[in-house]
């Protein structure tokens, strides 16, 4: 399956100018590699080290991820045609080749999301990776953020975070600083008490901020 979706492309070395093959995987599985997640985390799932001088520079390219034993696929877009494809794909109503027809078997047993940034990847796979519903994580988010708001702290993003000492968010400012904000496993439970009987009618493959913002309005107005 992976070998069908693997794919080499030449690339240019930034520094030394020297070209090399780089290989690129469309759908990375972590029953095919179980070291996806660490790479993910790590950066080096989406990094080009030059086999010359080695300099490493950062790539990026649309590509489905799907975490095998918790059932979840997730679609990385980094332009607006890939994200448009991939909303047909796993919404099942897309067909093109066996890749896709694996997509469709996915989509009636996952959780499905469309992402359009390493960084929202990143997060996804950490929240499930902890079991976690993202859309509670997102509702939190965005009430963390009025909040601040509220206290005149304005923060640009906010990104979920895992430490030695439980749930977190980082809070990333307009200049570009950063703070930690607690976030209690009580508080997401009391999230999703709350709140959850209504997601279980949302079925949507966008999970944010702005997506918390209209779902929050939408109940609160019920």
């Amino acid at each position: 399956m992976m070998s069908e979706n693997t794919y080499h492309v030449q690339f240019t070395c930034s520094n030394c100018g020297k070209k090399s093959t780089y290989t690129m995987k469309t759908l990375i599985d972590t029953g095919e590699d179980p070291e996806a997640e660490r790479k993910l985390f790590n950066g080096s799932l989406f990094r080009y080290t030059c086999p010359f001088c080695h300099t490493v520079q950062d790539i990026s390219y649309s590509c489905m991820y799907h975490d095998k034993a918790r059932k979840v696929l997730i679609g990385y877009a980094d332009n607006e045609k890939d994200e448009n494809e991939m909303a047909l794909n796993l919404n099942g109503s897309y067909h093109r080749d066996q890749l896709d027809q694996v997509l469709k078997e996915w989509s009636s047993s996952c959780t499905k999301r469309l992402v359009t940034s390493i960084s929202d990847l990143q997060e996804k796979v950490l929240i499930f990776h902890f079991n976690l519903d993202d859309r509670i994580i997102e509702i939190a988010k965005y009430l963390t953020m009025m909040i601040g708001e509220e206290q005149g702290q304005e923060f640009t993003a906010l990104f979920f975070n895992h430490g030695e000492d439980g749930y977190s968010f980082v809070a990333v400012r307009a200049d570009g600083s950063t703070a930690e904000i607690p976030f209690s496993k009580e508080n997401y439970l009391l999230l999703a008490r709350k709140y959850g009987q209504q997601l279980l009618d949302e079925k949507g493959l966008t999970a944010d901020q702005s997506w918390a913002g209209t779902f929050l309005k939408k109940t609160d107005a019920a």
